[in-house]
């Protein structure tokens, strides 16, 4: 019988600033920014949960919510990721584009990030809450946010948020600000602030009335998250036991390696056999010319060829199916393909696996290049493995201690 489990959904929790008492900048045309913040935000909540996220907004209409409960929500909705959704103004109406802010713990990357940075500071007073974290630098939830990755995941959130922008309006400025937004104070939630606009700009006034451009603004905000937290999707498998109640269980981002490099390792069999008792074949000799020719690399796909000329040379592990798995995930989960798999297990339908069945996949070393804005914590997700291992591995004793064009060796997946 086919089991579908059912993943937990990521959560994303998104702000629309301002609202009730304090409207927030007003355009030439009088338009309110506390308004035309709320309809982004039901846009993008709707597109987030047609692909399969859980989105929430901090306010549902017309209403003034303190910084303080607007993080509360947040938590409480065990949120991924939170964004703070803006329009930007300036006494000059040539002032243009959009930006994206994080939180900095030093000081403002810009004179503009800082001015503007106390200008939204302001909301709490306007709306007529009083916020105590106000009062004092060395709050706990200060403190709290001493964490670097936490940092680093918003800046790489507000990259690809930059990114999609650019699609439907030029960048103010091209690389993500830094100041200190009270908005943004979550120790463990990747935040962002993005201003989507210049109000105070008549064009861009203009355009923030229309409906349409409210959706595309939403939608490029939604392929950014796609790009950084992709939504899970229910996995079958065939199992032999009563369909069960839905399961719940949590996964990483999907793999993604731009340059993968594979590598022979002849540990890898030992490291397995020790630690999980399985049994493993040694790789055949391959005799058949047909089988050969099969295998052998293609010249015009580099990166493929050098991952099929590879395989003569990788370690070959058994890998027992579990309820939920099917052979796209468990391809994922070995960092091969389903047609290596099919392909080594003689299987003529990717469909017929069952619970338990032991198949034999290629078990290379793969390592990961660290690119600027990763942290061990990113990478384990990324990878679906955890930073403990990631540390042990690579014998690093200090999980902020990792630097651009490093190479981890990435554990194995069982």
């Amino acid at each position: 019988k086919r089991v579908k489990v059912f993943k937990k959904k990521k959560v994303v929790v998104i702000d629309p600033g301002h609202g009730g008492e304090d409207p927030g900048a007003v355009g030439p045309k009088k338009t309110l920014e506390k308004d035309v913040v709320l309809k982004i935000a039901r846009e993008l909540r709707d597109k987030l949960r047609k692909t399969g996220y859980d989105a929430f907004l901090t306010r549902e209409g017309d209403y003034y919510v303190s910084f303080k409960r607007r993080m509360a929500v947040a938590r409480e909705y065990g949120a991924d990721l939170f964004l703070s959704i803006h329009t930007d103004s300036y006494k000059s109406r040539l002032a243009r584009g959009s930006s994206v802010y994080t939180l900095s713990l030093k000081g403002a990357s810009s004179e503009a990030a800082r001015l503007l940075a106390e200008s939204e500071n302001l909301s709490d007073i306007i709306g007529g809450t009083a916020n105590g974290q106000n009062n004092s630098e060395s709050a706990p939830i200060t403190l709290n946010m001493l964490q670097t990755e936490t940092i680093n995941q918003s800046k790489a959130l507000g990259a690809a948020t930059l990114k999609h922008l650019k699609s439907v309006i030029r960048p103010r400025i091209s690389t993500v600000q830094e100041a200190h937004f009270m908005i943004l104070k979550l120790p463990d939630i990747a935040s962002i602030l993005v201003e989507v606009a210049y109000i105070s700009n008549p064009k861009e006034e203009g355009l923030l009335r229309r409906t349409d451009y409210q959706r595309k603004i939403a939608a490029a905000i939604a392929s950014a998250i796609g790009d950084f937290l992709p939504a899970p999707r229910p996995v079958v498998a065939v199992g032999q036991e009563n369909v069960p109640s839905p399961l719940t269980v949590s996964t990483p981002p999907p793999l993604v390696l731009k340059d993968p490099i594979v590598k022979s390792d002849t540990k890898t069999v030992k490291t397995v056999k020790s630690a999980h008792q399985k049994a493993v074949e040694p790789e055949k000799k391959k005799t058949d010319a047909a089988r050969a020719a099969a295998t052998s690399p293609k010249k015009t796909a580099p990166v493929k060829a050098q991952a099929k000329k590879s395989d003569s040379t990788k370690s070959i592990t058994l890998y027992r199916v579990k309820r939920g798995d099917y052979l796209e995930s468990i391809a994922k989960k070995n960092h091969t393909t389903v047609r290596s798999i099919m392909r080594l297990n003689k299987l003529k339908s990717k469909n017929m696996i069952r619970v338990g069945q032991k198949l034999k996949v290629y078990s290379p070393q793969l390592i990961h290049i660290v690119k600027r804005g990763d942290n061990l914590e990113m990478i384990a997700r990324r990878y679906k493995t955890s930073v403990t291992a990631l540390m042990k591995i690579n014998k690093i004793r200090s999980r902020n201690r990792i630097y651009i064009n490093q190479k981890l060796k990435l554990p194995q997946s069982r």
